[in-house]
């Protein structure tokens, strides 16, 4: 409202549901946008269009997978560490000279 030069102009009343305060933010000040943009386009669009707020951050929560503990984090993978000894063993054996 400060852009326009006339911040005592209009009367601003906003109800805003879900997210956090800084989306709640974001979503005053585009709606705000575009309300002063539909109000007089050829005098508020460029003004807007300048301080990038008619832009929005379309990102979102990625949902989370069935398996998975989190959207993208994966469960550990667990090895047996006997099988791993055993050919270790068994490698070290066939390795040892003399040992035929």
């Amino acid at each position: 409202m400060r852009l326009t030069g006339k911040p005592l102009e209009w009367d601003v009343w906003c109800t805003v549901k879900g997210g956090g305060f800084s989306g709640q933010a974001g979503a005053i000040k585009h709606g705000v946008a575009q309300a002063l943009q539909a109000f007089d386009i050829e005098k508020y669009r460029p003004l807007m269009k300048r301080y990038k707020l008619l832009t929005f951050d379309c990102r979102q929560v990625e949902r989370k997978k069935p398996g998975q503990p989190k959207a993208r984090k994966k469960f550990q993978v667990r090895f047996d560490c006997s099988f791993v000894r055993c050919n270790m063993q068994a490698a070290l054996v066939r390795c040892t000279p003399g040992s035929r």
